[in-house]
């Protein structure tokens, strides 16, 4: 019986030293993630690339979208000036793989208070995590075409980053969401409906 005791409270020292870690990690910001690519947005801009071009679906569709091996392809595929990011891409279209891009944002529950230990995991594995299903209703067109809302309001000075974005500029979260919309005066639902659904 004695044994069985110490085995239990052996247990509950490890897992209250597991939550507490969790916490530290999610309170430290070690929610930065890693690109498979160093992109550079500046360097895009100033050649007067449109976001559109990257982020085709940002205007009509609920989410932004992500460039695709063949998009980059298109302006990279001469090899004569060789770069370490330039190569990047011509692997992966020499493996017939599409550029792993990690997502920084995301609209989901947040597991109590955990949801930044997610940064960087693919959304198909976060969509058996949770369940498949996305509760907010969130979509670009919106907010970009309809709401006339410039991208660096919640993305930051995207023009103008010589790095890839691997944090949030901005949380995501309902407090500031609400506050935006109740700012439109009663141009904007606040009701929860529309946006949970």
């Amino acid at each position: 019986m004695q044994t069985w005791n110490k085995i239990v409270k052996w247990f509950a020292v490890v897992m209250i030293g597991a939550v507490l870690f969790l916490f530290f990690l999610t309170q430290t910001g070690s929610g930065k993630i890693q690109q498979p690519i160093a992109f550079n947005h500046k360097k895009h801009t100033q050649r007067h690339v449109a976001c559109e071009v990257c982020h085709p679906l940002y205007k009509n569709h609920p989410r932004a979208g992500v460039p695709g091996v063949n998009l980059c392809i298109r302006c990279h595929e001469e090899v004569i000036h060789r770069m370490p990011e330039k190569d990047k891409i011509q692997k992966y279209r020499e493996a017939g793989k599409e550029i792993p891009w990690l997502r920084v944002y995301r609209i989901k529950p947040d597991i109590y208070g955990l949801d930044s230990l997610f940064y960087g995991i693919p959304n198909r594995v976060l969509g058996h995590v949770y369940g498949g299903k996305n509760p907010i209703n969130f979509s670009h067109r919106r907010h970009t075409a309809i709401g006339k809302i410039e991208c660096r309001e919640c993305h930051g000075d995207v023009a103008n980053m010589e790095k890839p974005i691997t944090r949030r500029f901005a949380e995501i979260e309902m407090d500031r969401c609400l506050a935006c919309h109740q700012a439109q005066e009663k141009k904007v639902s606040v009701d929860c409906a529309d946006c949970h659904r």
